[in-house]
């Protein structure tokens, strides 16, 4: 199963920090450590930025998929998030 974001043009989505994404469809920026970067099909991006990453669709429909290899901390993450609610 892979996690998947899906953004509409002007929504925004802070992706947490230590996670790896991966663009699968669209356009967009993201913000991190105060720099923007343009996002388009094909790339991979890390989020390094303790703070996490701001992402947001520009255009048309944005597709993240989460990495393989980051998939089972963010998991994790989820989980521990939902025991402190």
């Amino acid at each position: 199963m892979h996690t998947q974001v899906s953004l509409n043009p002007g929504e925004v989505v802070r992706l947490p920090a230590g996670s790896r994404w991966e663009c699968v469809g669209g356009f967009g920026w993201l913000t991190q450590h105060g720099q923007d970067v343009k996002l388009r099909c094909g790339f991979a991006l890390d989020v390094g930025d303790p703070a996490g990453a701001v992402v947001e669709a520009l255009g048309g429909p944005l597709q993240l998929r989460l990495a393989e290899t980051t998939a089972p901390a963010f998991a994790r993450l989820i989980g521990a998030l939902g025991r402190l609610a």
